[in-house]
Formats: C-alpha cells, structure tokens, sequence
C-alpha cells in the first residue's frame, strides 16, 4: 500500500505529465534574441504517445484514482469527528495532515486535468468520455453503458459534490470547484448546474478556513484561491447585482463594525487582508453585469422599460456604496481599482443607461431623477 509521501510523489509526478499531454497552452512568441526553453525535457518517453492513448489510460487508471479520493475523504472525515468537528484537536498529526492535504488535492487537480482534455469535445471520443464518467458515476452504483451523456454527468457531478464536506483548505475547495465546473461542463447544459456551482462556492467562502496549526489561512495564495472562488461564485449565481449587494450591504457593513483582527460575521473569509481582493472582484462583475443589461428598444414595452431601469437602479446603488467604500478603505490599491472599473462603468452607464433614462422620464421622473443623482454623486467621489 501506498504511503501519504509516497502518493503525493506519483500524483505529482503525474499532473507534470498530464498537463504535459493534454493541456492546450497558449501559444507564445519568444522573446528576441532569447533561448527558448524547451519544455519537452523530461517528457521524450511521453512524445511517444498520442494524446488520444494517454487519456486512454488516464480513464484505465480513474478507479484508482477515485478511491484514494475517498480514502483522502474518509481520513478528513474521521480527524473531524475524532476532533468534535474542529480540524486543529489532539489527534491531528500535522506532517501527515499536511500529506493528506496536499494529495487530496493533487488528485483533484489530475481529475481535472484529464476531464478538461478538448479532445472529448470532439464526436470520435465521445465513448471514452463516457467510459471516464461512466467509472465516477459508477462509484454511487448509478453507472450503466445504458445511460446518456446527460445522466452520466449528472451522477459524476452528484458523486463529486460529496466531497465538498472534507475540504482541508481553500486550495482544495477552489481544485473541487473547478472539477465540478469542467464535468458540468461535458454534459452539454452546464447551465442546469449554476446553482449548485453558486450554492457550493458561497458555502465555501463564508466557511471559517483554519490550518492544522489553528491559525487561519492567510497570505498572498490564499488571496488568489479566495479571487479564483469568488469569481466561480458571481459568474455562476443567478443574479450578480443582487449577490454584490449582499456582500456591501451585509458582509462589509459587519466588518467596519469588527475589530481588526476579525472577519465578517457572515462572510468569514472577509477581514481587512482580503477587503482588496473582494473589491475587486464585485468591480469587475459589477462592470461586467452592467454590459449585460439589454439596451432600450423602441419596440420596448411599459414593464419591460420598467424592468430595465430597476437593474440600472440596483446597479448604480451597488456601485454608489463600492465607490463609497474608498474613502473608507483608503489606500492607493483601493482607489486604483475604483478608477480603473469605475471608468468603465461610467461608460457603460452612457452607452446604455442614459439612452433608457431619456424613454422613461416621462412617466417615471422621480425615479430617473433619484437614479441620476445618485450617479453624480458616486462620479464626483472620482
């Protein structure tokens, strides 16, 4: 049997060959008068291979791989309840604590790796796609050679979605996200999984993420996975402006109340070493969702206008309370941010809004007024 340190070797040593095989990179021009690396050093035996015949075996070898992930689960499951539900108790080991991390992880990532392969997109791979949800969906006995595509990704998805209670760190939380994001994905309707991928992610980001040691996990990586996570979690829930407003009108609100060293009370993953990043991920979807509103029509009726300047209402007032927040967090990172998405908003705003706000002050003056006054106030702050 295979050791933690053992384990974590292989799977190591396996991801480097799969994103070797079976990850597209971008294509990049060399820089003048500059040796070009030769990536392929390591991998000449690989070269042999076709992609085709890797992920091949890569499917002979997803058993395996499927029950060292339940194994990583089981263990993480029994610390917890060993520990009364905390992972920092007595009976935690942290050397193999950080092992079985480490390789949960790993196999999360090489999952990942093999389903992201853009060749079963293509019709001829089509069976070994569902030969490798086929072995995933067989794990909750609901496997079959009967079973669509459709159903096959939906058991994969559920059996994948058991694990999201044994996740020893954000690291890993944000590596099961993106699995569950790239299975949804093969089935053809990811859109059917938008909610239990929003569902997941917010359960994630308002956990209390604490290392074996007992301290809370903090630094430079955590703040990527913390962007990666709350960007799953806007870009997959059903209505962006209403989730940015329940982070500035709840989350933040709790931390300006906080003391400083503690987090929001609903959001924990938000204290004053994230604010930055929280910022500037409800900007960017903030700016990005105003795009999305639908341009005014002629053709328009009543309610649908009606409808349309209620979005541009819940808009504005989301961005009036995050333009509000530098004076509050006032720090040149912060104000960079504000500009930079705040710029394009404006524009945004007058490329869209205006024209609908001019169609509906007629009929709807007090409200166009209260909305444009409101806007010139969060332009003047810039």
């Amino acid at each position: 049997l295979l050791g933690p340190g053992e384990l974590v070797f292989l799977l190591e040593d396996m991801l480097h060959k799969l994103e070797f095989s079976l990850s597209a990179g971008p294509a990049r021009r060399a820089p003048f008068l500059k040796a070009k690396a030769d990536k392929s050093v390591g991998f000449s035996h690989l070269q042999q291979w076709s992609t085709k015949d890797i992920a091949s075996y890569c499917v002979q070898l997803l058993p395996a791989l499927c029950t060292h992930l339940e194994n990583c689960h089981n263990h993480f499951q029994m610390l917890l309840s060993e520990n009364n539900g905390v992972v920092d108790g007595p009976a935690t080991d942290l050397q193999e604590h950080q092992l079985m991390s480490a390789g949960y992880q790993l196999l999360l990532q090489v999952l990942n790796t093999a389903f992201s392969w853009s060749g079963f997109r293509q019709p001829g791979q089509r069976n070994l796609l569902k030969k490798a949800l086929g072995v995933l969906a067989g794990r909750l006995k609901e496997g079959g050679s009967e079973l669509t595509l459709e159903q096959l990704v939906k058991h994969s998805f559920k059996y994948l979605l058991n694990f999201r209670s044994t996740m020893p760190s954000l690291s890993t939380a944000l590596c099961l996200s993106q699995l569950l994001s790239t299975v949804s994905e093969r089935g053809g309707d990811p859109a059917a999984y938008r909610q239990q991928m929003a569902s997941l992610a917010h359960g994630f980001l308002t956990q209390v993420w604490v290392m074996a040691n007992g301290e809370r996990e903090r630094g430079n990586k955590f703040n990527e996975t913390l962007h990666a996570l709350l960007s799953i979690y806007l870009e997959h829930v059903d209505d962006v402006l209403k989730a940015v407003e329940e982070i500035t009108g709840t989350a933040i609100p709790e931390l300006l109340n906080a003391s400083k060293e503690e987090s929001s009370a609903s959001w924990p993953t938000l204290h004053r070493q994230t604010f930055l990043v929280f910022y500037k991920v409800l900007m960017a979807e903030l700016e990005k969702s105003a795009r999305k509103i639908p341009a005014v029509k002629t053709s328009d009726d009543s309610e649908t206008r009606i409808e349309k300047l209620l979005t541009w209402n819940l808009a504005v007032r989301d961005f009036h309370i995050l333009v509000n927040l530098v004076k509050v967090f006032d720090s040149r990172p912060v104000l960079n941010v504000c500009l930079k998405y705040g710029r394009l908003f404006l524009e945004t705003f007058l490329k869209l809004g205006m024209p609908l706000l001019d169609c509906s002050f007629k009929r709807h003056k007090e409200d166009v007024q209260s909305l444009l006054k409101t806007f010139q106030l969060s332009t003047r702050q810039l």
